[in-house]
């Protein structure tokens, strides 16, 4: 969104709705995309090194990374990935279906 101040100089705001992927994370945190899905669905254990590297891209505790169940870690990685966004929890609001119910 771009709007002009009184001083007649353009500011440019930031739009919040664009949400951070399990790519760009994996990207970050100098792993393989696959390898964090496997470990966000429990596949997969996440090794310590890992872990706290996860930690400083995402803020969850390593010790959620490392000791976490996988339901733990999905919850706080969807929470981390969709924060701030109006349609959080699309899923669980529409019984799984993304599709607008009629």
């Amino acid at each position: 969104m771009t709007f002009m101040m009184q001083n007649s100089t353009i500011q440019t705001m930031k739009s919040n709705t664009k949400k951070t992927t399990q790519k760009e994370i994996a990207k970050q945190a100098n792993i393989g995309p696959d390898f964090l899905s496997h470990i966000i669905h429990g596949r997969r254990p996440c090794p310590p090194s890992v872990a706290v590297r996860l930690e400083e891209v995402t803020g969850i505790s390593r010790v959620i990374w490392v000791w976490g169940s996988f339901k733990e870690i999905r919850k706080a990685i969807e929470s981390y990935i969709y924060q701030d966004r109006a349609d959080y929890g699309h899923r669980y609001q529409t019984g799984g279906n993304r599709k607008d119910p009629k």
